[in-house]
């Protein structure tokens, strides 16, 4: 039995995965419908400078008010402090960071796979 690719929800779809060449956010459906250029290496998410990649995640957030999640250490994170944690580039923010570029790269993985 094949994988299928997740169910993606209306808010992924409206997320930005990335930047473009010319400096503009481009959501996971304007990717998956190529209506910008397709990314190349440098413009993935995880080849973007370290504030790109800051800003990208706070970009995301801002999708997601209701924002939480446990951090060993420190204990319950919401939206609000996970903003404040990327913009100071702390361990903990860089650990967010980390965890949104993995989930965007497995987005547009899944979104490859779906389109063949």
């Amino acid at each position: 039995m094949a994988n299928k690719p997740p169910v993606l929800s209306e808010e992924q779809w409206k997320m930005p995965v990335s930047i473009t060449s010319d400096g503009r956010w481009i959501s996971l459906r304007e990717f998956a419908e190529k209506r910008r250029a397709t990314l190349s290496s440098r413009n993935s998410a995880e080849q973007l400078a370290p504030r790109q990649q800051a800003k990208l995640v706070e970009k995301r957030l801002a999708y997601r008010p209701d924002f939480k999640v446990a951090m060993i250490g420190i204990g319950m994170v919401d939206q609000e402090r996970a903003i404040q944690e990327i913009r100071e580039q702390t361990p903990a923010g860089r650990t967010l960071i980390n965890i949104e570029l993995r989930t965007i790269k497995r987005l547009m993985e899944c979104v490859q796979e779906r389109d063949g």
